[in-house]
């Protein structure tokens, strides 16, 4: 990908994927699933412009759809567009997250970074996918407020004004509570 012989300097990992730099700053690094070596992420910021912004939100989207392909397809209908964010002067990272019967799967997405000043996708990355939806369940056995009451004994402490958030943690559901 990066066109390079020089060997890597750094080899990392995040979730179980590898993370392979080839420079001691870390501004160019390839993302290796373990299980059958493809990429998962790549980032080169040698690719990084320079000057007025360019491309409008809807043109870096359309721009950083085209990593969608990495997503397997049978889990490629579960990823909906959740944020774009600023990072960094005319940097944007925009965001998929992966959904299934309605409830975000904890900790997997896709990350685009896009430069705005040029067009040119910086970097991506792909977590593994770990379960199936089938292999997934996604009704907990009892709600939002019963996990506030839940938290508040356990931590000793004050339920808060907070709508509980259901996600999935691997293959099972999860309440997210604030107290």
């Amino acid at each position: 990908y990066f066109k390079t012989e020089k060997e890597h300097s750094v080899i990392d990992y995040n979730r179980e994927i590898l993370i392979i730099s080839f420079n001691d700053e870390r501004t160019q690094s390839a993302s290796i699933n373990p299980f059958d070596f493809s990429l998962a992420g790549v980032q080169n910021e040698a690719l990084e412009g320079a000057g007025e912004e360019v491309y409008s939100f809807e043109q870096r989207k359309k721009i950083a759809e085209e990593m969608l392909t990495h997503i397997p397809d049978q889990n490629r209908n579960e990823f909906v567009f959740g944020k774009e964010e600023n990072v960094k002067p005319g940097i944007y990272q925009l965001y998929w997250f992966r959904h299934v019967n309605g409830v975000y799967i904890f900790g997997e997405f896709l990350q685009v970074d896009v430069d705005a000043r040029n067009g040119k996708i910086i970097s991506w990355y792909l977590p593994l996918i770990e379960y199936s939806e089938a292999r997934m369940q996604s009704s907990p056995s009892f709600n939002g407020n019963v996990a506030k009451k839940i938290a508040a004994v356990h931590f000793n402490g004050q339920e808060m004004d907070f709508n509980p958030v259901l996600v999935i943690n691997k293959d099972y559901p999860m309440w997210i509570v604030r107290i």
